[in-house]
């Protein structure tokens, strides 16, 4: 009789696998079109798939697997800036053996097995103590959560982590059964080697699942058996450091002052129990879910209510939220990793549902539900848990007065109909703007530029798909879009060089039209997908739509100028002559005499510029009358600015009419002029870019500019213009002495070559400055000094010679022996389980 329920519960599993697997499967296809790819226009298409592609080119082109820096990125970051986004974790590392995939289609498939092996897990793990209906109904609310199947699509590491994690859950269940310590240890360091920002949630997860076993099976606390279960995950997490001490230090090092705050109003005891369900990425319960929490508090065993008391301490205490996300946000994303542990209770729930009748319970889901509908505002998320808890609350009513079961079907009917709208929310890279992005007309281009020297290339293409994009191991960018990354140059790219902001976040350093910047940095060429007319670009080749120009202004990457200028002068330079001398001298920390700067930038009076379209004048400012959200007008402009490089910028203010959901493009301002474009995004927006300064840098010679304004609330004033002669530019560029990069020497953390100065003075470069160069002059160390306010420098000597800049991430040795110890303690708990299993077996 066992062995055919053996055989039967064996076919109820497969059947249930195929269910939930056909399900997940299916709801995809009602999101995704032929001409999308399957990732999110803005963090999959620029973040997801090109950082790790760069990891696989780094590890290609230096044999590395632990590289220190990214020379080819953003002007040079160490490498643990990008860590975020896959650095050594398991799920990309097996591309590494996989030249022959596209890194785009490798984390296309790669999210969708995560998920679905994540799904059969669950399910494995709900069988340990529940019947195939039971375990079948829960792994399908499971697959369900807004968040697994979204983030598949758009930010992958939110939940890339949770095969890892529940293998680690496996875990704990046979340490707690049978003392077994491997799995539960290995599974925690390859949790934690995913990515580095839930390591505190999954650790806290991880802990509250071992005490809710400790409480099933003992009914008590029995707090000394967590001491070696601890054992267990602090080796894990050990093991995990070259990843984390690195970055950690970053994270210490160059956090946002201006990020650091989160109000108190935020963190004071509140009742969102979107945060549980529908709110963006957040724990993923669905309204049944949230009922068997409330259920197992009043009602459960001690287990119980201890699991449900955790998962209700989230909405109800903010402060949790803000520890788990390292006292950055009180973001619900890192509740991801309690999912589990929450599914356990619907499972229980849906296994003793013919005995519910708790009223109490039932009336109490429905109060705080509405309660928290209250408090929240409007949402459509928060609405559709509203709707949620009435279809549960209608329906486990019906089943206690009809006890008809069939009814329970509807309990799903919300988070399908969710799980189908949240993914089409989402919009979806083009297939057009993709293969842009990775054409091989792009690539083929690469292989015709010379490989004797080292350079930067721009590409203008799509801007934000191609933001950290890198063709080749000679390809050197200064574009980077990460949320760790240099404050410095940050600054330097918005601050100092004034360019535009484009984009509603401001860690988006993308490839801007501005002449000064890309000359400044050494952009020696560029590529695009359209024919331009800049000042300063020569075409050198047309092919299948791509153009391939020469900057004949560019800045070498390393070079000696004998002008220089101390910070404290520069300091006091204002917009826009600070960057005439940023263009005309070294900015040195040194406190030097004064220089006499002469600036050759004349004022243009363009003050009437949006007085075609402004409605009224109020307390200064132009109110701009924009007809259902977007004017368009040419300007022309005056005579004395033909032929010349224009500096445009004003004001404008933050708009007082947003939109009704902080989460839309709504309240948004934007304005377009000869194809720049500036955003002033909604100031309710968390990631505000704070951007009311709007600046332009036009150097397409045309006698008109073309303007778009986008908004519904549109106020400008202080306008200021300024014109310069192309010669200015084109003396910049002279009389500067070039670095001679030695090509065989130089790959990935280190770069060497030779130069000559005429007198002793400084060196600088256009690699951002990070804890972590070392520079040897003949050999010799000198000491890195920080020029022109955010890159790397170093003195020289009248004299020819040889250099070489190499680059150590702080802690990485550190991380290196460290995470060798947590190896060593691994190898420790996978050995005693096998000398354990050789003993019972004798």
């Amino acid at each position: 009789m066992r062995e055919k329920s053996d055989k039967l519960n064996f076919r109820c599993d497969i059947y249930a696998v195929v269910a939930f697997t056909f399900m997940t499967m299916l709801i995809i296809p009602a999101f995704l079109s032929p001409d999308m790819v399957y990732g999110s226009q803005t963090d999959w298409a620029s973040q997801h798939y090109a950082i790790p592609e760069y990891f696989r080119t780094l590890f290609y082109d230096t044999g590395k697997l632990i590289p220190s820096y990214a020379p080819n990125i953003g002007g040079g970051e160490n490498i643990f800036s990008l860590s975020y986004y896959g650095l050594l974790s398991p799920i990309i590392l097996p591309s590494y053996l996989l030249p022959f995939v596209s890194m785009g289609t490798y984390i296309m498939l790669a999210s969708l097995i995560a998920a679905l092996a994540s799904e059969c897990l669950l399910y494995q793990l709900l069988r340990r103590r529940h019947k195939p209906s039971v375990s079948l109904l829960t792994t399908t609310f499971f697959a369900l959560s807004v968040p697994l199947i979204l983030n598949t699509h758009r930010q992958i590491m939110f939940t890339s982590y949770m095969p890892f994690m529940l293998i680690t859950l496996h875990g704990a269940e046979r340490f707690f059964q049978s003392g077994k310590k491997g799995m539960l240890a290995v599974g925690m360091f390859l949790t934690a080697m995913c990515n580095y920002y839930f390591i505190p949630a999954e650790a806290a997860a991880v802990v509250a699942y071992g005490i809710w076993l400790i409480l099933e099976k003992e009914g008590k606390p029995v707090f000394k058996r967590l001491i070696p279960f601890s054992f267990c995950i602090i080796a894990g997490l050990i093991s995990a450091a070259v990843l984390v001490l690195p970055t950690a230090y970053l994270l210490i090092k160059d956090r946002d002052p201006s990020a650091n705050g989160v109000p108190l109003k935020e963190l004071l005891p509140t009742l969102r129990l979107d945060k549980l369900t529908y709110y963006n990425s957040a724990m993923g319960l669905s309204g049944f879910g949230v009922l068997a929490v409330f259920y197992f508090l009043f009602k459960g065993k001690r287990h119980q209510r201890f699991a449900a008391a955790l998962i209700l301490s989230f909405p109800i205490f903010p402060v949790t939220l803000y520890l788990l996300n390292g006292t950055l946000y009180t973001d619900p994303k890192v509740l991801f990793p309690f999912l589990p542990l929450a599914l356990t209770l619907t499972a229980d729930m849906l296994e003793g549902l013919p005995k519910f009748r708790s009223w109490k319970a039932l009336t109490a889901f429905v109060v705080f539900s509405l309660i928290s509908f209250l408090i929240s505002g409007m949402s459509p998320m928060l609405g559709a848990y509203l709707a949620d808890a009435v279809v549960v609350s209608a329906v486990i009513y019906i089943y206690i007065r009809t006890r008809k079961s069939v009814f329970c079907v509807l309990a799903f009917a919300v988070p399908m109909a969710v799980c189908i709208f949240a993914n089409n929310y989402d919009k979806l890279t083009s297939r057009e703007g993709y293969d842009i992005a990775n054409s091989g007309a792009v690539y083929k281009l690469f292989s015709e530029l010379p490989d004797d020297d080292i350079y930067r290339t721009a590409i203008d293409t799509r801007r934000l798909y191609t933001v950290n994009k890198v063709y080749s191991p000679h390809h050197y960018s200064d574009t980077i879009y990460s949320s760790l990354h240099s404050r410095d140059y940050n600054g330097f790219y918005f601050n100092e060089m004034y360019n535009e902001n484009e984009y509603r976040n401001s860690a988006l350093t993308v490839r801007t039209k501005n002449t000064f910047f890309n000359s400044f940095m050494g952009n020696r060429f560029c590529i695009t997908n359209q024919p331009v007319s800049f000042y300063g670009l020569e075409l050198i080749k047309s092919e299948d739509g791509y153009y391939l120009y020469e900057n004949k202004n560019a800045f070498p990457m390393v070079y000696i100028r004998s002008s220089l200028m101390s910070e404290r002068q520069y300091r006091t330079l204002k917009y826009p002559h600070n960057i005439m001398a940023l263009m005309n001298y070294t900015i040195v920390p040194q406190d030097i005499p004064d220089t006499k700067l002469s600036s050759d930038f004349e004022t243009a009076d363009l003050s009437d510029i949006f007085d075609s379209i402004t409605s009224e004048e109020r307390n200064g400012e132009k109110v701009i009358g924009v007809n259902e959200g977007e004017v368009e007008f040419s300007y022309p402009l005056p005579e004395e600015v033909y032929g010349k490089i224009l500096l445009l910028r004003f004001h404008v203010a933050d708009p007082e009419k947003s939109g009704n959901y902080n989460w839309e493009i709504k309240g948004d301002v934007r304005i377009t002029i000869n194809g720049i474009k500036n955003t002033l995004c909604n100031p309710e927006w968390k990631y505000k870019n704070g951007n009311n300064l709007f600046e332009y840098v036009i150097s397409d010679m045309s006698d008109e500019l073309d303007i778009t304004v986008t908004g519904e609330d549109v106020r400008i004033s202080d306008i200021e213009a300024y014109t310069l002669e192309t010669e200015g530019l084109a003396a910049s560029a002279d009389g500067l002495t070039s670095f001679k990069a030695d090509m065989s020497a130089t790959c990935g953390d280190r770069i060497s070559g030779s130069i000559s100065s005429g007198c002793d003075g400084i060196a600088a470069t256009s690699f951002v400055m990070n804890e972590g160069f070392k520079v040897l002059v003949d050999g010799a160390e000198v000491e890195p000094i920080k020029v022109n306010t955010a890159f790397l420098g170093f003195p020289v000597k009248s004299s020819s010679h040889k250099v070489e800049i190499s680059f150590k991430a702080p802690l990485l040795n550190t991380g290196k022996a460290v995470s060798a110890f947590g190896i060593i303690l691994l190898a420790i708990c996978c050995g005693s389980d096998i000398l354990n299993r050789r003993k019972r077996k004798n």
